[in-house]
């Protein structure tokens, strides 16, 4: 029910960023706005849509809430990391620049379009979430949920890696793409690991 939900949520969102004219060279703040929230959106029914799958594979397994404020907190830093990446995206497509030295130059002038000046935010907030996954998969590495936390932990380092090469080659489109699958598929890793991590902090509440 979820997935149907926020499946038509994402049509709706879709069809609004025509309506409402958020496309071609639209630089404005309602823009940047709109298009996080149609991510979040995304990544909700990504989630949903993972999660039906997941508990589809075996009926009986029910659903525990992970007590880990890392998991938790790890869920929470993908989402905002996300959708401050989709700002910075918006940024790098509309405002492109020359070199990595002289987009830093535009980052700092207070000249700058907002979403220009916003752009360096995500970088750090990247680094800082990818430290948090990491924690929270090395708290799972002993338990059955092993091979999640191993997922996780591939998944962010070489997702780290990709966003520095998206740095260097200045954001192309192409790069983009990648980069938003990989964060996708770290999103997807995030989600069954804390499923799988509430199982186990059941499990380990009960021995």
């Amino acid at each position: 029910m979820a997935s149907l939900v926020l499946f038509f949520m994402e049509a709706a969102l879709g069809a609004g960023l025509v309506l409402f004219d958020y496309v071609g060279l639209n630089a404005s703040g309602w823009r940047a706005f709109y298009l996080s929230l149609h991510l979040l959106n995304t990544e909700l029914l990504l989630a949903a849509l993972v999660m039906t799958a997941w508990f589809a594979q075996n009926p009986d397994r029910q659903f525990s809430r992970p007590h880990s404020p890392k998991i938790i907190g790890s869920l929470a830093a993908a989402l905002i990391v996300m959708m401050t990446g989709a700002i910075a995206a918006l940024g790098d497509t509309l405002f492109p620049a020359s070199s990595v030295a002289a987009g830093l130059r535009q980052d700092l002038s207070s000249a700058s379009n907002f979403l220009v000046r916003l752009r360096g935010l995500h970088p750090a907030l990247a680094v800082l979430a990818g430290i948090v996954f990491i924690s929270a998969a090395f708290q799972y590495l002993r338990t059955q949920a092993r091979p999640l936390a191993l997922w996780v932990l591939l998944l962010t380092m070489s997702q780290i890696v990709v966003g520095a090469i998206n740095i260097a080659l200045l954001a192309p489109s192409w790069m983009q793409i990648i980069h938003l699958l990989m964060a996708d598929l770290v999103w997807l890793a995030l989600v069954l690991l804390a499923i799988e991590a509430g199982r186990c902090d059941v499990s380990a509440a009960r021995s």
